[in-house]
């Protein structure tokens, strides 16, 4: 493959082997052919004694190091800068062992990085992916799985002005964790990280964004790259983050810490010369984007009283914003149009696209001959 020495990718192992051994089989079965550095914190030896027992068989391209299991948060923010700063290639990926990487998006991604050096990170389309009736109580594969589209694919972030750009990212905030980063760019991000030192993991991820975010543009394509299991519960990804705003919201350092992460923020903007534009208010610009997400996730699960308060607050800011009316729209229209539903083996929607990329199809081999 022609960026195989290009890219290292990042597997971040804890407790559960179970997952973590089916994205290494996942991995092996569609050939993946990069650099993957393990780092295994967990309170155990068995995903270690997996790989050393089917690294013949699997074919890949594996550095395993262990680390002190993890007992909190900062653990793990130590465990990541340090595998960080093994690599050696000029990109790297973390991987979740949750997650189906989509081959010919990882390619795509890296030759975008490739002829875009203004850029800091590159991925496509994120897709989800739940599976119904488990086949036993290691809930990896179930006897049937709906493969949904994300709305999670926003404009890239092209801004020149790095203050404006960040804004912009933290305003309709979407993760860069997965993407495809300049290695250089995301070493630097964790050592903000270790600074900073958060008690709550979405901090972690939006640090780390931001500074992906200043040090360079962010590019998000229309092809498909990666597929995230929504896991047992069947709950998305954007219903997770919410919960975990509201644990974090309920801790009594929240706002300092809030605070610490904008100020780290715009004293990078400042160190590289360019002036705090005050319209351009990065503490503002989150705290906007927190209280959309409370309100539409409130508004999907509590009483009817809280409903109508909270349906005709959106009713006014959609009359005083008609982006967030596009948006809204847009969301409703790949709701009801880019679904792909694999249910008892059979492809119900949106068969072109499911047909038009053979990774793709590779994935849903690899889960059908696991079924």
């Amino acid at each position: 493959m022609r960026f195989k020495n290009n890219l290292t990718l990042i597997l971040l192992v804890h407790d559960n082997t179970n997952l973590p051994q089916r994205w290494m089989e996942y991995a092996s079965y569609i050939n993946l052919p990069y650099k993957i550095f393990i780092a295994d914190g967990g309170k155990t030896n068995d995903f270690n004694e997996y790989i050393d027992k089917n690294k013949s068989h699997l074919k890949l391209d594996i550095e395993y190091f262990r680390y002190d299991h993890e007992k909190c948060f900062s653990d793990f923010y130590i465990k990541s800068n340090d595998i960080l700063n093994k690599v050696k290639t000029a990109y790297v990926a973390m991987c979740s062992d949750d997650d189906f990487f989509i081959l010919s998006g990882i390619e795509k991604a890296i030759n975008f990085l490739e002829n875009n050096s203004e850029y800091s990170s590159a991925r496509g389309e994120i897709l989800g992916i739940k599976f119904y009736d488990y086949l036993n109580q290691d809930k990896v594969y179930g006897k049937s799985y709906e493969i949904t589209y994300s709305s999670q694919v926003l404009s890239s972030l092209i801004h020149e002005d790095i203050q404006y750009r960040l804004c912009s990212q933290l305003s309709d905030y979407q993760p860069t964790y997965f993407d495809i980063h300049k290695t250089k760019h995301l070493q630097f991000a964790y050592k903000k990280l270790i600074l900073l030192n958060p008690t709550s993991h979405i901090l972690h991820e939006i640090i780390t964004s931001g500074f992906t975010t200043l040090q360079g543009k962010v590019y998000r394509g229309s092809f498909p790259y990666l597929v995230r299991d929504h896991g047992p519960s069947g709950i998305t990804h954007n219903e997770k983050k919410y919960l975990v705003y509201l644990d974090w919201l309920t801790k009594s350092n929240w706002g300092a810490e809030y605070y610490s992460m904008i100020n780290s923020f715009n004293q990078y903007i400042t160190e590289s010369h360019q002036t705090i534009v005050r319209y351009q208010d990065l503490h503002f610009a989150h705290l906007k984007y927190l209280r959309k997400e409370l309100i539409n996730n409130l508004y999907l699960k509590e009483s009817m009283i809280i409903k109508i308060i909270v349906y005709f607050m959106t009713r006014i800011e959609v009359i005083l914003n008609v982006k967030v009316l596009f948006l809204k729209i847009t969301k409703i229209y790949k709701k009801l149009f880019y679904k792909i539903v694999i249910k008892n083996n059979l492809i119900i929607k949106n068969k072109k696209i499911a047909k038009s990329n053979y990774d793709f199809i590779k994935l849903i081999d690899f889960i059908r001959k696991n079924n």
